[in-house]
């Protein structure tokens, strides 16, 4: 994202996608919850606390789309933590796109 902190100057693209980030030599798998030219939500799911969200730190994201592979070096923006007391932690990321592969331009002119 760029601009002001919390305002978004690109649409956001609703999407429901199986992800992984990997933090720290840990995997954790979610959910993209919708995608941008500069950015996208991402929603983890743990039973642990991850201390590794942290805005500014960066880490890669991986994902299928069609049948392809998809890695994206993303930056975490900002962070919020949703929990119930009988279920696992929910994070939810934002995060930044630090050099979109080809890839990702396809997926969003797909979705448009």
């Amino acid at each position: 994202m760029s601009g002001a902190e919390g305002i978004r100057n690109f649409k956001r693209i609703p999407v429901k996608l199986e992800a992984e980030i990997i933090s720290d030599g840990t995997h954790y798998s979610g959910f993209i919850e919708n995608v941008s030219v500069s950015g996208l939500n991402f929603t983890a799911f743990t039973s642990e606390c991850v201390t590794s969200f942290i805005p500014r730190k960066e880490f890669k994201l991986t994902f299928k789309y069609s049948g392809e592979t998809i890695t994206l070096n993303c930056e975490i923006k900002r962070v919020e933590i949703n929990s119930q007391p009988t279920q696992d932690l929910n994070y939810t990321i934002a995060l930044g796109i630090t050099d979109p592969p080809p890839e990702y331009w396809k997926l969003l002119k797909s979705l448009k």
